[in-house]
């Protein structure tokens, strides 16, 4: 799979402590987003290409990783120790992310990007219920007429519009 030249150009760029510490493995080459980033393949017969480290020494020192992600144990995004990796999903690594508090899903205000509160959200919601149209509350508030219609129907803010769905629908006889 990676070539002996590869595998002794990467551990150039490992900074490890004692065999037998637990520690990381610290990577010191390129990075991308966080993570360590290594070249391998020949530019010669147009195999070269960049992978992120963490995946290289998986496939180095344990094998073919089979489609899966390779998460970090330690959550240290430029860790390359083998054993302090993983093989999971996609799933697997957003739930572990969650759970560690590394990707706190932000609802309503709390998201940096938002442009309503939960007051607002709340009020679109009645007033789209009661027939005014999105188009003219999407400039009333100076959002998208999708996000209107995303609250109206129940996709978005419904963390603040359960109580106002409730009524809506006792009002319609549910």
């Amino acid at each position: 799979m990676h070539t002996d030249s590869d595998r002794r150009r990467f551990a150039k760029f490992i900074v490890a402590h004692a065999p037998l510490d637990e520690s990381c493995w610290i990577w010191t080459g390129a990075c991308t987003g966080g993570y360590g980033s290594f070249g391998v393949g020949s530019r010669t017969d147009g195999s070269a290409r960049t992978m992120p480290a963490h995946r290289f020494a998986w496939e180095a020192y344990r094998g073919n990783i089979n489609g899966m992600w390779v998460l970090h144990k330690c959550d240290v995004k430029l860790c390359v120790r083998p054993n302090h990796l993983y093989l999971g999903t996609h799933a697997d690594n957003t739930r572990d992310a969650v759970e560690r508090g590394q990707m706190a899903r932000q609802k309503g205000s709390t998201n940096g990007r938002s442009k309503l509160n939960e007051t607002q959200a709340a009020e679109i919601y009645t007033r789209t219920r009661n027939g005014e149209s999105p188009l003219r509350l999407s400039r009333e508030f100076d959002v998208a007429r999708t996000t209107v219609n995303a609250i109206k129907e129940g996709r978005t803010w419904t963390h603040c519009t359960r109580p106002a769905r409730i009524a809506v629908a006792k009002d319609l006889g549910a």
